[in-house]
Parts: structure tokens; sequence; C-alpha cells
């Protein structure tokens, strides 16, 4: 029996390690197609448009990095990939207003809804605004009066589904609009996104393909100019003459991503040592169900949830204190 038991251990745990080979190999190709495409398109670099594209939102994904395009998050994740949106049933919303290069200013709302089993859908508006800027030209060094606000702004629709218990599916279509005095860019730009569960010890892969779309290019009555043309009579009108600007592209990329994450879940009934567990019960970071759960697991445990949010030591620093002070004595 026990003969059997090492057997079956072992073919499940080669069969689990194979699959992870082959995960590992796939994600080490699209690694090296990723790198050959970025190295062909260095010509390009400072030529892309559109950079409030890559400007990045929420806070607690930006200190993760690259590891976001693999996580879940929900609404808070999908500027690094879309199918985030389909890691949860709950309807979100989402507002941030950040200082960002130069004192520019960028103000971000989303929200999202469920769809029963078809999945999730998201709206997300992001606007960013360089504050004013004094035109000068050439005879007028110190400024000719005129006051310029450029704002850029990217209007998305995101889409996600959870295709099986293992694998998120997601795609966000924005609509960029930049304008500046009288001239103005619109533009579409497309995010495909990807996220796969191995069942292996919290290993998660995730792909996003970001920012595909046409090229852009600017349009509108600052274009125009009056030129008096070689030759003609200096009596005529000058003839207007429509200037047209240069397309650009967007600043597309490809980006890949691993999470592992880990767990004690599996070792808190060792523990023997009296413990009190506290936690605030308004934490918005951290629910308070894992308080419980950990009370629950702990056997010799004391749960003490406090009417306040993820901060309680600072602001219930007394009420802490005194609780600590009993449990230990």
């Amino acid at each position: 029996m026990r003969g059997d038991r090492r057997n079956s251990f072992r073919k499940t745990e080669d069969t689990g390690m194979r699959s992870l080979a082959s995960i590992l190999m796939v994600a080490i190709a699209l690694v090296a197609l990723v790198g050959q495409g970025r190295a062909g398109g260095l010509d390009r670099v400072g030529t892309a448009g559109a950079q409030e594209l890559r400007i990045p939102m929420g806070p607690a994904s930006i200190a993760l990095g690259g590891a976001a395009v693999a996580l879940g998050g929900g609404l808070s994740n999908i500027f690094w990939n879309p199918a985030s949106l389909a890691a949860t049933d709950n309807s979100e919303a989402m507002v941030s207003y950040s200082t960002y290069l130069a004192d520019s200013k960028v103000n971000y709302g989303a929200i999202s809804t469920g769809m029963g089993s078809a999945g999730m859908v998201a709206l997300t508006v992001k606007v960013l605004n360089v504050g004013d800027i004094t035109v000068t030209t050439e005879d007028a060094s110190e400024g000719t009066g005129q006051i310029l606000s450029p704002n850029f702004g990217v209007f998305g629709l995101t889409y996600g589904r959870r295709m099986t218990d293992r694998v998120l599916l997601g795609v966000t279509g924005n609509f960029v609009n930049e304008r500046v005095a009288d001239v103005t860019a619109n533009g579409f730009a497309l995010d495909l996104g990807l996220q796969y569960d191995t069942g292996w010890r919290g290993l998660r892969f995730g792909f996003a393909m970001k920012n595909v779309g046409p090229n852009m290019h600017f349009a509108g009555g600052d274009l125009e100019q009056r030129v008096i043309v070689p030759g003609d009579d200096p009596s005529a009108q000058p003839h207007v003459v429509q200037l047209e600007s240069t397309t650009f592209e967007l600043p597309s990329y490809l980006q890949l991503g691993a999470a592992w994450g880990w767990t004690s879940i599996h070792w808190l009934h060792r523990l023997r040592q009296p413990t009190l567990v506290m936690h605030g019960a308004d934490d918005p970071l951290v629910p308070a169900v894992n308080a419980e759960l950990m009370h629950a697991l702990i056997p010799h445990s004391e749960l003490m949830l406090l009417d306040c949010g993820h901060m309680f030591l600072l602001t219930r620093a007394q009420r802490c204190a005194r609780a600590i002070d009993e449990f230990l004595h």
C-alpha cells in the first residue's frame, strides 16, 4: 500500500513538473520574440506619440511593476492587463488624482459592473493636463500674451471574462484625444490580455499586448497659414495654405509577467503559542475575513476587531497598547 502511494505521488509530481516545464518553455520562447521585436524597433524610439497611454494607474500594481501583468486585482489592475477585470465578480469604482512629470496632473476614474455569466465590463477615463504654457515667437521671446492649455485624454471600454477556473481573457478599446490650441489628434488603441493560473503553488503567468492601433496625426485651424507666393500681385490677397502634419505611431509594446504567491495558511494550525490577532474592521486593503480565518486556524488565539481601517496601530494607538499589555500579562 505504501509503495502504491509513493508511486502515485511520484506520478502526480512528475506530471506537474512536466506541465510546469512546458509552460516555462513557452514563456521563454515568447520572451525571445519580444526581445527581437523591441530590438527591431530601436530606430523608432522617440517618434511614438500618445504617451499618455503609458501612464500607469493603480498604486498597488505600480509598486509590483511588471509582475502585475500576471495578477488579478480587478478594476485597479486593468491598465496592466485587461484580463484582470475578470478576477472578481464585484462591481467596483476607482478615482485618483496625481501629480506627474513637470507638475502636470493626471485625473483618473473607472467603474466596473458584472454581466452575470457573460463576464465583466468597465469604463475608464484618464486625463493628462500639463498646465498653462505661454506662447512665444521669434519676435516675442517673452511671450505674445497668448496662453495654451494642452489636454490629453484616454477613454476606455474594457471587457473581461473567466474562460475556465484558470484562464482569464480581457480586451480594452481606448479612444485617444489630444488637443493643443486649435489642433487635435484622435486615435484608437487596443489592449489584449490573458492570464493563466498554473495551479502549481500559486504560479501565474500573464500576457498583455498594449496600444495596438493605426497611426495618428494632428489637424485643425492652427495649421492654416496665409502666404504670399513670390511673383504674385502685391495687392492680391494672401493664399490660404493648409499644412499637413506628419503621422506618428502609438507606443505599442508586448509585456509578459509571472507571479509566484505563497501562503502560511497550511501551517497556522501548528502554532501552539497564545496569539492575539488584531485587525481593522473597515480595512480597505486587507479584508477582516483574513483575521477571522487566522483566528479560526490558530488553536490558542484571540481575535480583536477595531472600529477603524488599515492603520489601526496609529488611529487606535492607546486602545491597541492597552489590549496588548493585558494580553501579555
